[in-house]
Order: structure tokens, then sequence, then C-alpha cells
């Protein structure tokens, strides 16, 4: 396999779990249920939010531009705040495989232990998590569609600081060391999320595409941290 950065991880993941059908159904399955919430989510944001109809065109296509914003930003902070735990019980079984197959040791932690573990890591991340809601509420006030950009980079990075970290957790990382090393890795895990994100845009179009994605994150990020103690960033 090539080697595997910031970059090409998104790629990689998404090639590896597209040509494994075997780890296909739960993480489709996590993907189908998260895009319902995201969709609908959105939906009902621009719904409310929508401008009220009038005769000046640039004002009204203005609030719909801060409307798309409003519910991009719904999105963003359902996404750094309640997503992180659930998306880690809906992958950890996917991961499991796929280090096995890599015949990579897998020490995890008890349930308990590792829900503790994961809100820690939550918590020692929370400026990112603070972050991306707070550059997409800024933007929305100047451009609708950047608030939709910023939004959906900002899903990719915490979705592949959050893989990462599941990843390293089921390798027997204890928590302040995978700390250690998502702090370590900030530029490649903000390069990879920006890189995501895009891709998350092109493929939300096709949305079957879309519930790829998520899977591949989590994937790719699973390959990538298996090198992580001797990787050259």
């Amino acid at each position: 396999m090539e080697k595997i950065t910031s970059t090409n991880v998104t790629f990689v993941g998404f090639g590896y779990f597209f040509q494994r059908p075997h780890l296909w159904v739960a993480p489709l399955f996590a993907a189908l249920f998260s895009f319902i919430i995201l969709i609908v989510v959105f939906v009902l944001t621009t719904y409310f939010s929508w401008p009220e109809g009038t005769t000046n065109w640039l004002s009204y296509t203005w609030g719909v531009f801060k409307s798309f914003g409003y519910a991009s930003l719904t999105i963003i902070i359902l996404w750094v705040s309640v997503f992180p735990i659930i998306l880690n019980f809906a992958f950890e079984n996917m991961i499991g495989k796929i280090l096995h197959d890599k015949q990579v040791p897998i020490k995890g932690e008890g349930t308990f232990q590792a829900a503790v573990s994961t809100v820690q890591v939550l918590f020692r991340t929370l400026g990112w998590r603070l972050f991306w809601p707070l550059v997409t509420l800024i933007a929305l006030f100047f451009f609708g569609p950047l608030a939709i950009f910023l939004a959906q980079v900002g899903m990719g990075h915490i979705a592949f600081i959050d893989a990462a970290d599941l990843s390293l957790m089921i390798q027997g990382q204890p928590a302040r060391e995978r700390i250690g090393g998502l702090k370590a890795r900030t530029m490649p895990l903000l390069t990879a999320g920006f890189i995501a994100g895009i891709l998350s845009m092109v493929l939300t179009t096709t949305i079957i595409g879309w519930l790829f994605w998520l899977p591949s994150v989590y994937a790719g990020a699973a390959l990538w941290t298996q090198s992580w103690s001797s990787s050259d960033f």
C-alpha cells in the first residue's frame, strides 16, 4: 500500500473501504443515520430562517444565503458536540476489523473506560470544537456560502480528530498519549480535514457517495495512525 499522508488519507480510506464489502453493513447504516439527521436539521433550520418575500431581489438573495449559513452553523455545532460519541460506537468494530486485518495488536479499553477516555479527549480538543462553529458564525454575516464551506471543512477536520483518536484508543494508547499525538499532528489533521471537507461537498450531491465518505474517513484514520510513531510529517 502507498504511503499514507495527510493529503491522500481520505482517498486511501475510500478505496480501502469500497473494496471490502464485508465492512459495509454497520458503517453504511451509521452513515445513513447520520446523513438523515443532518439533512433534517439542515432543512428545518433553513425553513425557519428563510427570508420573507420582498421586492428587493438583492436583499432576498442575501437572506437566502444567510439561511443556508444558519443551517450550516447548526450542523457544525451538532457535529462537534453530539456526533463524536455516537460515531465512536458506530465505527469501533470496523476499525477493530481493519487493525486485525493489518495484524495490528488490539488492546481496547473496557466500555466504561473507553467512554471516559473519549470524553477526556473531547475536552482536550475543545479548542477546535469551538473554533469551527465560531468561524462559521462569523462567516455567515459576511457571505452565507462561505459558512457552508467552512462548516464542511470543520466537519472533515473534527471527523479526522475523532477517527484518529478512536483508532489509537483501540490500539491501546492511553488518553494522555493520544492527546499528545493529535496535538503533534495539528497541521496534518487540518490538511486531511480540509481535503475531506471538499470531498464531502462533492459527494453530498450524490447522497450515495456521502454514505461512503464517513466510513472512508474512519478507515483512512485507522490505516494512517498505524505508522504515526515513525511518520515524518
